[in-house]
């Protein structure tokens, strides 16, 4: 696994801007990181409104170098053995590169390509506007996404949809997966690092409902992006979707192996979330 780790560079470049965000000395740190990862992220900001959701956030984090050092440090302290520790755990290494960098609120972790190679994008910017900067909910952060990258790696099979019902199932299925792999090189499948104030109680004691709720709102064809996201919320909850994505996939290591599951097809993963809310309600 590669590392770029570009964090003196951000260190400088927010001197730079001394305290007020420039988007031109920002450029210039990211087209010199990778021309390509430049067109990613502004293509990608593209869906954001600038001055409201973006450019607060960028004045935010240039002026908290302490945050962005101890994220810095967390990171360090996340990578090093990682490889190892796929390994021990999948078999084999991920062909991934990880990037820590400054984005434009892309997200704090970004599972993507860059020159056509499987990448995780580590933005700081989110990660220090969430206070994801400790060495635990930084670990959980790259784990996650390695679990992306493994899922896209493993599988070999395309599954491009149209159909809002297939692409809600298969970002919960997605997500339980990440969040599977992630509980597997923790060594501890009760942990969910979204389990902050109450979060994982209230899951539990609402998981029947969780279920069906997200079945009866995929064959309504209706959005359920409120259970996904740090700016989303259910009943108050925001991320609820990882921990019914999780238990799915739970549901579905009984009878499957990691590597068949990689491969399943849209039609399959919903007939099995089925069985799974149908065995939940219970």
């Amino acid at each position: 696994m590669n590392v770029l780790d570009t964090y003196n560079d951000i260190i400088s470049l927010s001197r730079q801007m001394n305290g007020v965000f420039d988007l031109t000395l920002w450029e210039q740190y990211i087209r010199n990181i990778s021309s390509e990862l430049w067109q990613k992220v502004a293509d990608d900001s593209k869906n954001y409104d600038y001055n409201r959701d973006v450019l607060p956030v960028m004045t935010a984090v240039i002026n908290k170098p302490d945050k962005i050092k101890e994220a810095h440090e967390s990171f360090l302290i996340a990578v090093n053995g990682l490889d190892g520790k796929i390994r021990k755990i999948i078999g084999t290494e991920l062909p991934s590169q990880l990037i820590f960098y400054l984005g434009l609120c892309n997200g704090a972790g970004w599972a993507t390509r860059l020159c056509g190679k499987p990448a995780v994008l580590l933005g700081v910017e989110k990660i220090v506007e969430l206070n994801w900067c400790d060495k635990e909910t930084m670990s959980a952060l790259i784990y996650h996404e390695l679990g992306h990258i493994w899922h896209d790696t493993a599988g070999t099979l395309r599954r491009d949809t149209d159909s809002m019902r297939d692409k809600y199932i298969w970002q919960l299925f997605r997500e339980g997966i990440a969040m599977y792999f992630e509980q597997m090189l923790f060594g501890d499948f009760n942990h969910y690092h979204q389990n902050k104030n109450g979060w994982l109680d209230w899951c539990i004691a609402n998981k029947s409902e969780l279920d069906m709720e997200y079945l009866q709102r995929l064959q309504a064809g209706e959005s359920v992006q409120d259970f996904f996201g740090d700016r989303q919320k259910y009943k108050g909850y925001s991320d609820v979707g990882y921990y019914i994505g999780c238990g799915f996939v739970k549901f579905l290591r009984r009878k499957y192996s990691m590597d068949e599951l990689a491969n399943f097809e849209i039609d399959k993963v919903y007939q099995m979330f089925y069985a799974y809310a149908a065995e939940s309600e219970e």
